[in-house]
């Protein structure tokens, strides 16, 4: 099963629609804002959402990335 590990507000409202509009099943982590490293800590990734996928791999914003 997919892990969305996501803000409970704003643009990641938008991922969770895509996944469900594409009928996805994944559990929700829902994250607090405690900066950068902190995400990177949890997720390997600097932004939010980030996908984990069942073999543990995950997905997200490229550390660096600000489009």
């Amino acid at each position: 099963m997919l892990t969305l590990i996501h803000f409970t507000f704003c643009f990641c409202q938008r991922v969770r629609l895509a996944l469900g509009y594409k009928k996805l099943v994944f559990a929700e982590t829902a994250a607090r804002f405690y900066g950068p490293e902190h995400f990177r800590s949890i997720s390997g990734f600097e932004r939010l959402s980030v996908i984990v996928y069942p073999d543990g791999k995950s997905a997200g914003r490229i550390p660096g990335d600000h489009r």
